[in-house]
């Protein structure tokens, strides 16, 4: 028959031996997580600042327009006086 202590010293060698593995595991798909998480959040940065940058865009021109329609304006007001 098993003694005690022996199985007991058995159960403490395996785990000593499966718990840094299993640490190793644990932090490695901790890190791949965070870094997918990441990723996806610079994606969506890119993706707001492209949106951003077209909307800028449309706003100079718009802008650039009304320059344009004010410019026309003044010129025929300067015509007129």
């Amino acid at each position: 028959m098993y003694n005690m202590g022996d199985v007991l010293f058995q159960l403490i060698s395996i785990i000593t031996l499966i718990l840094p593995v299993a640490f190793i595991v644990f932090l490695f798909v901790y890190v791949k997580r965070l870094i997918q998480r990441m990723e996806k959040r610079s994606d969506e940065r890119v993706q707001i600042d492209q949106q951003n940058t077209a909307i800028q865009q449309q706003q100079m021109k718009t802008l650039n327009d009304l320059n344009v329609r004010i410019s026309n304006v003044e010129k025929i007001l300067k015509e007129v006086e």
